[in-house]
């Protein structure tokens, strides 16, 4: 008989028996600053299939020291009109900023618009390589970029890797007559 298929011994009744319980994974503590972002693939997919990204923009839209990104300024005043890399990207809107991004509506985004823009490697990933976001704060969050907060999560949205970074908003800056917001992906209605 094979031993994995033999019946258990038997049990004598003046053995106590000790049942084994599975150890319970600790989980972490849910992370508030990241569950907002949890379901952002559920939101309205602003480009339907992913986009060629530049090599600056891809160079950029990461953790960059400030050294990098000041090299990349100088060299590169509208790093979106560089030549098109391997990476591409899909940007990701929720319900509150959505009429605004796809230009139904006019003005400065609601309070509580995020928009999400996942890196990918190559064409047609399915993973992303890492998220940008932009989150619109209250009036007097961050003044001189229209209240934005950005952030830059991992592509699993379950890590903030760094919050508020100086690269984008540099970037930014230069599309502030729309409200801070890059929107050369955005269909033609």
């Amino acid at each position: 008989m094979v031993p994995s298929c033999s019946p258990d011994p038997p049990v004598s009744k003046d053995v106590p028996v000790t049942l084994q319980v599975a150890p319970t994974i600790k989980s972490e503590p849910t992370n508030p600053e990241v569950e907002r972002f949890a379901s952002y693939g559920e939101w309205h997919r602003v480009n339907d299939k992913p986009m060629p990204m530049s090599d600056v923009v891809s160079v950029l839209c990461r953790i960059v020291t400030e050294e990098e990104a000041e090299i990349f300024r100088s060299a590169h005043p509208d790093p979106h009109a560089m030549k098109q890399g391997r990476e591409t990207f899909t940007v990701f809107v929720n319900d509150k900023g959505k009429d605004r991004l796809l230009g139904k509506s006019k003005g400065q985004f609601p309070v509580g618009t995020i928009l999400v823009k996942e890196k990918h490697k190559g064409d047609l990933s399915w993973t992303s390589e890492l998220l940008t976001v932009m989150v619109k704060r209250e009036k007097g969050f961050a003044p001189k970029v229209g209240d934005w907060e950005f952030l830059v999560l991992d592509g699993f949205a379950k890590a903030v890797q760094k919050g508020d970074s100086k690269t984008c908003v540099s970037c930014h800056t230069t599309v502030s007559g729309n409200d801070f917001v890059y929107a050369d992906y955005v269909p033609k209605q």
